[in-house]
This record gives structure tokens, sequence and C-alpha cells, in this order.
């Protein structure tokens, strides 16, 4: 994502939900799905635009959610979190 790229992700019940959003920064495939996952990768490679599209949002949201201050200023809060 930093570099531009989309991604294509499987729908699991962790953080990839709040990372990769689904027709925003890439694609989400149902997990244990190979057909799901090779229709998301063919579409991706056919679609020159659609590529950009989603890489270019994908570097926008890691400059704003995942870039050295925020995640510097995340993990204060977890350590100040936990020191009470």
């Amino acid at each position: 994502m930093a570099c531009s790229k989309p991604v294509i992700s499987t729908d699991l019940p962790t953080g990839v939900r709040s990372v990769n959003r689904h027709g925003i920064t890439g694609l989400v495939v149902p997990p244990g799905e190979p057909y799901a996952l090779a229709d998301a990768l063919n579409q991706l490679l056919s679609d020159n635009r659609l590529r950009a599209e989603f890489g270019d949002a994908a570097r926008r949201q890691v400059e704003r959610e995942f870039g050295a201050d925020q995640m510097v200023s995340k993990t204060l809060e977890v350590y100040r979190e936990v020191l009470g």
C-alpha cells in the first residue's frame, strides 16, 4: 500500500478489515475460496485504471493512518492505557 499498490486480502475477523477497504484500496475475498481470489487477481490484472485508483487510495490511507507520527501516537496511547 505504501508503494501505491492495490491490495487483495481475505475477509478475516482481524485487523485486515480495517486496513484493506473493499472497492477503495483493493479487493476483499472470502477465505478459502481460491476461485474468488483468482477472479480478484484477474480483475486487477486486466484493469489498469482500477489498479491505479486502488493504489493511489492505498497510498493515501497509509500516509493518513500509518505514518510514523500516527504510529508513535497510537503506541503511546496503548502504553498510557496499560499503565493506567
